[in-house]
C-alpha cells in the first residue's frame, strides 16, 4: 500500500470521485494485507473488495475482512475510504478515528494520512473549524520534520487554503464554535499532543487559527485583522457563558533576536486580548495573553511569504 496517498480507489476514476475527493488517487496492491493478516478468508474478502465495482458489495466484504483480521491499519483505511466514497461520512470519520489508535506512532506520514482523510470528511460536512484543527495537526507534524510526497503536499495545501479562505470570508457561527469545542472531547483527539488540544488534563480546548495577522515588526491590528477578529467576537458573544478560559497566543516570524521576538509576540497577544475585552467586557477575567516568540513557526522557510504566515495570533478556548 502506498501510505503517501491521500485518498485512493482501486477502479478507474469517475466524475463523482474526482469532484468529491479532489486529490490524487492511487491503486492499492491486492497483496498488501498478506503480512498483517493471517486469516486466509479475510485476505480473500479484502482482495475481492479491492476489485469490487459495486460499493455496497465492497463495503460488505471490507466489514467482514476487518472483523476477521482484528481491524488492521490498512484494512481500516480501505473501509473508511469506502464509506467516504459512499458519502457515509460519519461512518468514515469513525473508522479513521479508530485507525489512529493503531500502532502508527512510528510513522508521522501515516498519521498525516489519517488527518488528511479526516480533513476531507469534515470538509464534506462543512465543519470548517474541525477541518482547521486537523490541518494544524499536520502542520505540527511537518514542523517536527515529517515529509511526504509532492502529491500529498499539494492536495493538503489546496484543501488548507480553501478552508482558510472560507474561515476568513464567511463569519464563524455559534454552532460551528460549539462543534469545534465538542470535537476536542473526541478520544481520537486526546490520543495526540497537538496544538489546540490539551491531552494532559481533563479539560478540553479548541484552537481557532483565522489569520489574525500583523505587519513585520508591528503589534497593531490591520483593518483585515480587525474584520476577522470581529467574526470571532461575534461567535464568542453567542457562546460566552460556556467558555471557561481563552488563551490569546501571539507568534512572530524568525527575523530578529529571540528576546525581541518574545516581547513582540506578547505585545501582539495583549493587543488582541484588549480588543476582545473592549467588545466583550464580561470575558475580562477569562482572558490570558501569552507570547510564544518564534518557537512555533508554521513555515520555516526564509521567505517573506513564510514570515507573513508566522506573524499571527491564535486562540485556545476552554
Amino acid at each position: 500500500m502506498n501510505n503517501q496517498c491521500i485518498l485512493k480507489v482501486s477502479k478507474p476514476l469517475n466524475k463523482f470521485s474526482a469532484i468529491v475527493f479532489g486529490c490524487t488517487f492511487l491503486a492499492i496492491s491486492p497483496n498488501s494485507q498478506a503480512e498483517s493478516c493471517n486469516d486466509a478468508k479475510a485476505i480473500e474478502q479484502y482482495n475481492m473488495a479491492i476489485s469490487a465495482s459495486d460499493i455496497t458489495h465492497k463495503l460488505e466484504l471490507l466489514q467482514q475482512a476487518t472483523t476477521a483480521c482484528s481491524a488492521t491499519y490498512e484494512m481500516l483505511l480501505e473501509l473508511g475510504d469506502a464509506y467516504f466514497e459512499n458519502q457515509q461520512l460519519d461512518y468514515a470519520i469513525n473508522i479513521y478515528s479508530r485507525t489512529l489508535n493503531r500502532s502508527i506512532s512510528d510513522s508521522q506520514a501515516k498519521q498525516a494520512n489519517i488527518f488528511m482523510r479526516l480533513m476531507y470528511a469534515y470538509n464534506s460536512k462543512a465543519e470548517r473549524l474541525t477541518v482547521n484543527q486537523y490541518a494544524r495537526k499536520i502542520q505540527l507534524l511537518k514542523a517536527n520534520g515529517m515529509t511526504w510526497d509532492m502529491a500529498s503536499e499539494q492536495s493538503y495545501q489546496a484543501l488548507y487554503r480553501k478552508n482558510k479562505q472560507q474561515l476568513t470570508e464567511v463569519p464563524i457561527t455559534v454552532e460551528e464554535l460549539k462543534i469545534g469545542l465538542n470535537k476536542a472531547d473526541e478520544p481520537s483527539n486526546r490520543n495526540l499532543a497537538v496544538i489546540g488540544i490539551d491531552d494532559d488534563t481533563s479539560s478540553s480546548s479548541v484552537q481557532i487559527d483565522m489569520d489574525i495577522k500583523f505587519s513585520s515588526d508591528s503589534s497593531s491590528l490591520t483593518l483585515a485583522s480587525k474584520d476577522t477578529l470581529n467574526q470571532i467576537i461575534n461567535a464568542l458573544n453567542g457562546n460566552s457563558d460556556s467558555i471557561e478560559q481563552i488563551k490569546v497566543i501571539g507568534h512572530t516570524d524568525s527575523k530578529g533576536t529571540n528576546l525581541y521576538n518574545q516581547h513582540l509576540s506578547e505585545r501582539r497577544a495583549r493587543t488582541v486580548s484588549n480588543y476582545i475585552q473592549e467588545k466583550i467586557p464580561s470575558l475580562y477575567a477569562r482572558l490570558i495573553s501569552l507570547g510564544m516568540g518564534e518557537s512555533e513557526l508554521i513555515d520555516t522557510a526564509n521567505s517573506e511569504s513564510a514570515h507573513a504566515l508566522n506573524r499571527r495570533v491564535v486562540f485556545q478556548i476552554e
